[in-house]
């Protein structure tokens, strides 16, 4: 397959996380076709937990935004913490599936936009995305930490999550099939062009964007934008970390 440039993917994503809100709650509760056996489970829950133990140390108070809020996992969790929580996604499907989780919740207000034509019209105390850096094209980076920046109150802090290692070919390596086994979704991710090819439960392939960083090289890239941040992997398979603005002559 032709290995596109990925700063041409943002539409293509968009689309793709649009037609894919449907299944996403099945990738990351790891069931149906993305039920890849028990070892591998259990990696998963272990590095889901860490993740949701890092966002309450992280004690996003007050004022949140939640970027690329998807369907809504975060956001139900900052939910009970937060003051209030603005939610943004370009998926209108996914964030019908996150305005269902919170139910009745009077301090959630979801926005349908494209974080990459929004602009924030107040600030907050905190920014949080989970699972997007990622999906952010080289070319667009600056751009997006301009948004981060823009959307901070001056003491604001920042909170993010994402994959350490592409997923469903980790899921794979430690999968024991057995005789009846359905094959894994499939998927196929070119590291250092930064984009993933993938398939729906449909059949349809989308390209996406999808970048992939240790921890060190993620501190060393934020720096360079302004930022101080402090990253951790954990279980293997995710990386959460945090930010602030650095000091400014």
């Amino acid at each position: 397959m032709e290995v596109p440039d990925p700063d041409s993917l943002v539409q293509e994503q968009i689309a793709y996380y649009r037609a894919r809100a449907p299944e996403y709650d099945d990738w990351w509760l790891r069931t149906g076709r993305y039920d890849s056996g028990d070892e591998f489970g259990r990696r998963w829950e272990a590095g889901k937990q860490a993740l949701h133990q890092a966002l309450s140390q992280f004690d996003p108070h007050g004022e949140v935004l939640e970027l690329a809020a998807g369907t809504g996992n975060l956001t139900t969790q900052l939910s009970v913490v937060a003051d209030h929580v603005t939610a943004v996604d370009a998926s209108e499907e996914a964030l019908a599936i996150g305005r269902r989780k919170l139910g009745g919740s009077t301090n959630v207000t979801f926005v349908h936009a494209d974080l990459f034509d929004w602009h924030p019209s107040r600030q907050f105390d905190a920014v949080v995305f989970g699972f997007w850096l990622s999906h952010v094209p080289p070319g667009r980076v600056r751009q997006f930490w301009q948004l981060v920046d823009a959307a901070l109150a001056p003491d604001g802090r920042v909170f993010f999550t994402d994959n350490a290692v592409p997923v469903e070919p980790a899921a794979a390596a430690g999968r024991k099939p057995t005789i009846g086994d359905a094959s894994p979704p499939w998927s196929q991710t070119w590291v250092e062009r930064g984009v993933s090819a993938r398939d729906l439960s449909d059949g349809r392939r989308y390209r996406i964007v999808k970048r992939s960083w240790n921890p060190a090289q993620l501190e060393a890239e934020l720096a360079a934008l302004g930022w101080h941040a402090s990253v951790t992997a954990t279980a293997g398979l995710f990386i959460h970390g945090t930010a602030v603005r650095r000091a400014r002559s």
